[in-house]
């Protein structure tokens, strides 16, 4: 069997102090979700656990110019409303995607740029959920379609955990070819679709 190696969705903050998400793929089943309040820990993480993957819910650079980039612009042409990476407290996200990337380029992980929001349109759903008993029904229905193997527990998910979930999703539709992605000529964006469409 094709092995997908670990996948892991990252719901970054613009802040230390604030949670950042995350959500591990590995092979069929999601096995660990949760949150770090500093980058150093994410990175911590990162660099023991080695992913073949990280899949990331920031704008991972500025517009070349003003306030939207060419591929968020393609998303809004889709209904969906990202937010510009130039207002001010964007920048400061940006930043720290940017330092994420780069020591992910370093250490020699693939990563790509993914939207929660974006995701949860594309898999059928008018909204991201609401409250923690429609983050767990989500969960379970979006794992259900995937055929992923739920080895957490979903019951007191975060938003945050919940949007890390939907970049780990996005990174494994991608490594399954089971993805749209938003190209332009500053970024792209990869959306996953549902199976078998």
């Amino acid at each position: 069997m094709y092995s997908l190696g670990g996948i892991l969705g990252v719901d970054l903050s613009g802040r230390d102090g604030n949670p950042t998400g995350f959500c591990l793929i590995l092979e069929e089943s999601i096995v660990s979700i949760g949150f770090f309040r500093t980058l150093k820990y994410l990175l911590e993480y990162i660099q023991i656990l080695k992913p073949k993957l990280v899949s990331i819910d920031s704008p991972l650079n500025l517009p070349a110019r003003g306030r939207f980039r060419d591929c968020d612009i393609m998303l809004k042409k889709h209904g969906m409303s990202p937010l510009p990476p130039a207002m001010p407290s964007m920048r400061m996200l940006v930043e720290r995607a940017i330092i994420l990337t780069n020591i992910l380029s370093s250490l020699g992980i693939r990563y790509i740029e993914t939207f929660p929001s974006g995701a949860i349109r594309m898999l059928g759903y008018k909204r991201k959920p609401r409250s923690i008993s429609e983050r767990r029904r989500y969960a379970r229905e979006i794992a259900r379609l995937f055929g992923l193997r739920i080895h957490v527990d979903f019951r007191m998910v975060t938003k945050d955990e919940f949007d890390a979930f939907l970049c780990a999703l996005a990174g494994y539709a991608y490594l399954k070819k089971q993805y749209i992605a938003f190209v332009g000529k500053e970024c792209t964006i990869i959306l996953p679709k549902l199976p078998n469409t």
